[in-house]
């Protein structure tokens, strides 16, 4: 049975040999690239740190066209995506981890500047991001409220043409990430001192209770900001569908924030704020489990990270098993028709001999018995037979054979 043992060593080998290589996998994520310029450009420098000497590579792709970024993750375009922490609950997308805040921008041409918001946006040509957008979305609010019809105002598609009366965007402090606002002015909720005195500013964080109140200090956007602007702040997040697997969600928070001073060193008014004291239930999207045991430090098992690979072991295992046996019926067959081939020649031996035949020719068909058992036996030896029933029989067979000759 030596060939059956080698088959054997052969499989625990090559398999030994796949669980030894089973260093951590590299894990491709698709990151859907923000709508928003600085957005984009921040998932930019997001995505080339994170990758750098890491288990996660992180790629951007195009934004979807025709429908919001967060129908296209919950189809299946893409893995992760940038996400306002005040659009609505979605059961199917997960947060992994705040990456900075995004300040309210309400930008409007300088001559239409009026204390009197429903005259300021009566009529006005406004930019507010795409359909479904936390900007868009707080657009559509403002409107209601003051019960100004969408048909009085037009939206345009982009703030850059000059077309635009009222710029209203959820963005990062980034003011060298942004150009030049001549003609415009940065609206204020209400002075510094209104925070917490049941003004405008509180009235918004009370209806929108994932806001927090910021100040725009003044030359922050040099013309723009002549004074201090009062204004609100939200989490941008870092999202994924819930399907996502739970290393690799641990795995991801876990580098973004291992990058985190490279992150703060290059953008420091953007992941100032990056952390790992991070609060589970401050979010709009349940957090992913995950991202939540990598804050609580709870490590996925051994089982959990490599379970695509074992799943591949095993499956190779099985494989291999199956070919071995599949090889061993073979090979026994093989031996099997070997033996049936000695029978025959005893069979026809035998046969050739009858009452006529001489002596001579009696002593011939012992010595060719003889002969085919000796080469048996060295078959045997060189486990080309196997010393089984079958070997047994051809024995007794032969040895019949030879004693009906006159043999001893």
């Amino acid at each position: 049975m030596l060939p059956a043992r080698i088959l054997a060593r052969f499989a625990i080998l090559s398999v030994a040999c796949l669980l030894s290589g089973c260093s951590r996998p590299v894990t491709e994520l698709e990151l859907i690239t923000p709508q928003q310029p600085i957005d984009r450009s921040i998932a930019e420098d997001l995505a080339a740190y994170v990758s750098q000497e890491s288990g996660v590579r992180i790629r951007l792709i195009p934004p979807p066209v025709g429908r919001s970024t967060l129908d296209a993750l919950e189809s299946g375009y893409g893995d992760l995506a940038f996400a306002s922490n005040n659009q609505p609950f979605r059961p199917n997308v997960v947060t992994i981890m705040p990456l900075y805040p995004t300040v309210l921008h309400l930008i409007v041409r300088a001559e239409l500047i009026d204390d009197d918001f429903r005259k300021m946006l009566s009529g006005a040509r406004i930019f507010a991001g795409v359909v479904g957008s936390a900007s868009r979305l707080l657009v559509e609010r403002i409107l209601d409220d003051l019960e100004i019809s969408e048909e009085d105002v037009s939206y345009v598609d982009s703030p850059d043409d000059g077309r635009a009366d009222v710029v209203v965007v959820y963005s990062a402090i980034a003011p060298d990430r942004v150009p030049d606002l001549p003609g415009y002015r940065l609206l204020s909720f209400g002075e510094p001192d209104d925070i917490g005195r049941g003004s405008n500013i509180d009235r918004a964080l009370l209806l929108n209770p994932r806001l927090r109140p910021f100040i725009i200090p003044v030359g922050t956007y040099r013309g723009a900001t002549p004074e201090p602007v009062v204004t609100v702040a939200v989490d941008q997040l870092l999202v994924a569908r819930a399907d996502m697997r739970r290393p690799v969600a641990y795995d991801l928070i876990r580098e973004v924030l291992r990058m985190r001073p490279a992150l703060s060193g290059n953008l420091p008014t953007i992941f100032h704020t990056l952390d790992e004291d991070i609060d589970t239930s401050a979010f709009t999207f349940a957090m992913h489990p995950g991202a939540r045991f990598y804050i609580e430090r709870d490590e996925p098992t051994w089982i959990e990270r490599y379970s695509g690979v074992a799943e591949v072991v095993v499956t190779v295992l099985i494989a291999t098993v199956s070919g071995l046996f599949a090889a061993v019926n073979i090979y026994r067959i093989r031996r099997k028709n070997r033996i049936d081939v000695f029978y025959s020649e005893v069979y026809e031996l035998r046969n050739k001999i009858d009452a006529s035949s001489s002596s001579a020719e009696k002593q011939e068909a012992i010595d060719k018995l003889r002969a085919l058992q000796k080469k048996a036996f060295d078959m045997l030896v060189n486990e080309k037979l196997a010393a089984d029933e079958s070997f047994r029989i051809f024995i007794t067979l032969s040895n019949d054979a030879i004693r009906d000759l006159g043999g001893n």
